[in-house]
């Protein structure tokens, strides 16, 4: 059986899918519970800060999928952040020791790697300035992971660039681009368009998942996973008006003119957007999986086009869903 942790966001909920296909028994531990959860998979409602759960929800998992945090644009006060990120991590990684689970792979993030990544980035790249205190909470996780590997856990992590699928709710600017889109709106991107980004696909992403948990290559190492190539921020956008053949313009904003729209927006109480995520937006990002592909046989199937196109599409599908989640989020 394997356990997912934060198994009922849309990533868990298709890491699962793709687990139960390959014949795995499935354990959700979440706080919330979804509509979209794969009915033959286990789920059982608990909080990662609670102990005795997370004990009973890792005793007999022969490996744990460790996705349950807090993300970057969460409104809940840093302390609350803090304590279920890396508290709660620290009591998964107890109860997976104690319960002699054979693995642990960890979500993390390419914003370790801080606003200005190096390009092409390997998993080599200073992590001394990590993004936030997003970037600061998964650093420390993955140090923690480096502690109990010591005591004898196995764990990987997978450190990812922005998660496409359907389902995501946690990015509320995004969902307002793609909003705008949908409404023919007038579009805004980061420069002429030209800086190029990179993102995963949900589906390479669960791929990821389940070579890391088999894979002898894994324990101990730290892996990039994202699409192959990069996308500019114009062919993305574009590639989310073909989706639902939108007429929105698109429009060019200087650094500086969004710096200031974005410090107005989180003056008024409109945005929780921080500052550095504008530097992180207009530096190239180029993430290299090359040691994913060469380690693990990684072989994304998707393109950053395809994430773009697939994200648009699954936010239509599920609107008032996303939209709710986000509000609470």
């Amino acid at each position: 059986m394997i356990l997912i942790t934060g198994g009922s966001g849309y990533l868990g909920r298709h890491i699962a899918g793709a687990l139960l296909g390959k014949g795995h028994a499935v354990r959700i531990l979440d706080v919330q519970t979804s509509p979209f959860i794969p009915p033959k998979a286990q789920f059982i409602k608990a909080d990662m800060r609670d102990a005795e759960a997370v004990g009973k929800a890792v005793k007999g998992a022969e490996a744990v999928i460790h996705l349950a945090f807090i993300q970057s644009l969460s409104r809940r006060p840093l302390r609350e952040k803090w304590e279920i990120n890396a508290v709660g991590t620290e009591i998964v990684l107890k109860a997976a020791l104690k319960h002699k689970v054979r693995r642990l792979v960890n979500a993390s993030t390419t914003e370790l790697y801080g606003a200005r990544p190096p390009v092409p980035c390997t998993e080599e790249a200073p992590r001394d300035h990590p993004v936030g205190w997003y970037g600061r909470h998964k650093l420390h996780v993955e140090r923690l992971l480096l502690k109990y590997l010591q005591k004898g856990l196995e764990s990987t992590s997978l450190r990812m660039p922005g998660v496409c699928g359907p389902g995501s709710y946690n990015h509320g600017p995004m969902l307002d681009i793609m909003d705008r889109i949908i409404a023919h709106k007038p579009v805004p991107m980061a420069g002429n368009g030209n800086i190029p980004a990179s993102l995963a696909h949900y589906r390479d992403v669960a791929d990821a998942f389940l070579l890391a948990l088999d894979s002898p290559n894994a324990p101990g190492e730290a892996f990039n996973i994202a699409t192959r190539a990069p996308a500019t921020h114009k062919s993305l956008l574009l590639a989310m008006k073909r989706a639902v053949r939108s007429r929105s313009p698109l429009i060019p904003a200087s650094r500086g003119l969004t710096r200031i729209a974005v410090t107005a927006a989180v003056f008024a109480g409109l945005s929780s957007v921080p500052d550095h995520q504008v530097d992180y937006a207009f530096h190239p990002m180029h993430i290299s999986i090359e040691k994913a592909a060469r380690l693990l046989g990684y072989d994304p199937r998707h393109s950053a086009e395809d994430c773009a196109r697939d994200q648009i599409l699954g936010y239509l599908e599920r609107r008032d869903f996303v939209r709710e989640r986000n509000r609470t989020y």
